[in-house]
């Protein structure tokens, strides 16, 4: 069972171990400057073996970037698994409504982070489940 305050706990967290990667990134980066097109590495190389060395470089720079964007999404979705997790539980909301409400509180939140998402999906939960009680109620 999801509450609001582990919610806003796992959300904390991902902040700090976003903050922590970025550091980590940064640092990792440094070991992978950005060389401009015709860059020559070497004078006594062929212009042939420069260019390709530049390409290396990059694919290496590419991959190292690529790495860290994978974790970050990861830690993030964590955060979100967190927010649908406590839209299921706080108000007893299917997979598929939860999804729906999280997306929405997203599509309103997200410019202020998902502390914000939390909020907005706290407040669309509480009327999807009053709409769904409400429903039940008239059949």
């Amino acid at each position: 069972m999801m509450t609001y305050n582990m919610a806003y706990q796992v959300i904390q967290r991902c902040y700090a171990d976003a903050n922590m990667l970025s550091k980590e990134r940064e640092s990792v980066m440094e070991k992978y400057p950005v060389y401009p097109k015709g860059y020559i590495f070497n004078e006594d190389e062929s212009v042939r073996w420069n260019r390709e060395e530049v390409q290396r470089r990059q694919e290496a720079r590419e991959k190292a970037q690529k790495k860290y964007d994978k974790k970050v999404q990861e830690i993030w979705g964590e955060a979100e698994k967190a927010i649908k997790d406590y839209l299921q539980s706080e108000f007893d909301l299917k997979p598929k409504v939860a999804d729906t409400v999280y997306a929405k509180a997203r599509e309103e939140g997200h410019s202020g982070g998902f502390f914000e998402i939390l909020s907005e999906a706290n407040d669309y939960g509480s009327f999807v489940e009053n709409i769904l009680s409400l429903s039940k109620k008239e059949e």
